[in-house]
């Protein structure tokens, strides 16, 4: 019985200690590789410019009281109503906002206006038709590297900053890994003494084959003359013996006087088969001042595709491409009603601005360059890729050289800005300039992200009606100094008729942009 147990432990721990198999991913270069470079034009890479526009912000809403979660709004509720049985005085006290909102302090306008953003899309055009060599299935670009800079000439323009690049994460399927593993279950039972009752029941059954053969073989020497010199007997006896011997024996129960364990093993198989997935980002990007590249890496059984947008801001310095402005923000013109509001009651504000100059700006070209890897696939039939998947294909890799891609153009209108001075000429043709007296006295310059032209829409309205009170105010004063000294006044304190027929003299009100 002790040996008994010793086998079975023996077995035991040889079974646990055998390490399951390790699981195997397909050899992904099982296949024939060779390296070549083509000059074929296989692709052709652009990259668009549009204008970026910044998501609109979703002002925040006062909270009420059916906006609550949960069981919230019902308690509120019963305390309201506790307070008040009127149904008009519930329903008003709904109606309220649970908590005001803070009122937002008032925005400072922007200052600096010499930086663009941009969103450029890089694309990129398969052309793989143009030689039958590109046109297996398999076939696919493995690299892609495209560059996007600045002209050497454009001095003065850089890119500041990335900020934010748009792409995929692709999901890579690699298919099944399988795994077998031994998985024992062993059930023991401890027990001393007798238990319940012992059975053996052996059956052997045996076999005993023999069978003996006999062979002699005689054979005559002769010299170099041919005489004979003697001869050669080989004999011998084969005995072929087979024994079959099998014993099997069933034991049901145990029984045993010492303390011991009787244990059940089995040992079963399990096939198991997990789908492997993972993630690739299909872009990455590297910049500086002058130029950007975004580098893109095709994946398994798929080409590289769709677009990659990248936002970037572009920086405009130099006293050739900018200048500085103090421009006025002339804001509510106009009421409800659209009519012109009293100059006592309009709002201004006056900052310097930063801005690119649109006098002598010039489209703005980007050079694209681009450079490549093509996986090409070369099938032989009955001996390769005889399946959709890419282990065991015939691959030769070109290398496409650099070669310039289709020129990115960024309009100056895009990222110039006017300043205007406002003008009006006499019934002469001589060209008037409107000055304004506010904590000094300047020169009235409007910005063109502003809307210049809705005071100039003010000031002809107001004219037109010939109410002199929406023209008075000491606030601030509009004027055109004339030559030969004195002021045609536009807005002033206390305005008189002789002024308005004056104004109503002039012609022509206009914006002119102003220079360096």
């Amino acid at each position: 019985m002790k040996n008994s147990i010793f086998i079975v432990s023996l077995i035991l721990t040889g079974v646990i200690s055998c390490k399951s198999p390790q699981p195997m991913l397909n050899n992904l270069y099982h296949g024939q590789i060779g390296n070549q470079e083509t000059d074929l034009h296989v692709i052709d890479v652009k990259v668009g410019i549009v204008p970026y526009k910044a998501s609109a912000q979703i002002p925040e809403q006062p909270k009420l009281l059916w906006d609550l979660r949960d069981s919230l709004s019902y308690h509120l509720l019963k305390e309201i109503s506790a307070k008040t049985k009127s149904p008009e005085e519930i329903i008003s006290l709904m109606s309220k906002p649970i908590y005001p909102l803070e009122k937002e302090s008032p925005k400072e306008l922007p200052t600096d206006y010499t930086e663009y953003k941009v969103r450029l899309v890089f694309s990129n055009i398969k052309r793989y038709f143009i030689d039958p060599k590109f046109t297996h299935p398999n076939t696919r670009l493995a690299y892609l590297n495209t560059s996007v800079s600045i002209p050497h000439e454009r001095q003065g323009i850089v890119f500041k900053s990335i900020d934010k690049l748009e792409n995929e994460f692709e999901e890579i399927d690699r298919g099944d890994i399988s795994r077998n593993q031994s998985a024992t279950f062993n059930s023991k039972l401890t027990a001393t003494g007798q238990i319940g009752t012992s059975v053996d029941n052996t059956n052997t059954s045996s076999s005993d084959k023999n069978k003996t053969s006999s062979n002699t073989d005689e054979n005559t020497v002769y010299d170099k003359d041919g005489n004979i010199i003697g001869k050669i007997n080989n004999s011998g006896n084969l005995v072929r013996s087979n024994s079959n011997s099998n014993t099997t024996t069933t034991k049901s129960g145990a029984s045993a006087n010492i303390s011991g364990e009787v244990g059940y093993i089995n040992t079963e198989t399990i096939n198991e088969a997990k789908r492997v997935k993972s993630q690739r980002m299909k872009a990455g990007f590297s910049f500086s001042p002058t130029e950007i590249v975004v580098s893109q890496e095709g994946r398994q059984n798929g080409d590289i595709t769709n677009n990659v947008f990248v936002d970037a801001t572009i920086k405009f310095t130099g006293q050739k491409l900018t200048d500085d402005k103090p421009i006025f923000t002339f804001k509510n013109l106009f009421n409800d009603r659209f009519q012109p509001t009293p100059a006592e009651e309009i709002n201004f504000d006056n900052r310097v601005i930063s801005y690119v100059l649109c006098t002598g700006s010039t489209p703005l070209n980007l050079n694209v360059k681009f450079e490549g890897l093509l996986r090409a696939v070369d099938n032989l039939k009955g001996q390769t890729g005889e399946n959709d998947l890419e282990f065991d294909d015939k691959v030769t890799m070109y290398h496409l050289k650099e070669r310039a891609g289709t020129e990115a153009v960024l309009d100056p209108i895009i990222f110039c800005k006017y300043v205007y001075k406002v003008t009006a000429k006499t019934k002469e043709g001589k060209t008037l300039y409107m000055r304004i007296s506010w904590r000094g006295d300047s020169q009235l310059y409007l910005f063109s992200e502003e809307k210049p032209e809705e005071f100039i829409r003010w000031l002809e309205l107001q004219i037109i009606n010939g109410n002199l009170k929406n023209l008075s105010t000491n606030r601030f004063q509009l004027y055109f100094p004339i030559s030969g000294g004195g002021n045609l006044d536009i807005v002033k304190d206390n305005m008189t008729a002789q002024d308005l027929a004056k104004l109503r003299e002039l012609k022509d009100w206009n914006l002119e942009a102003a220079t360096k």
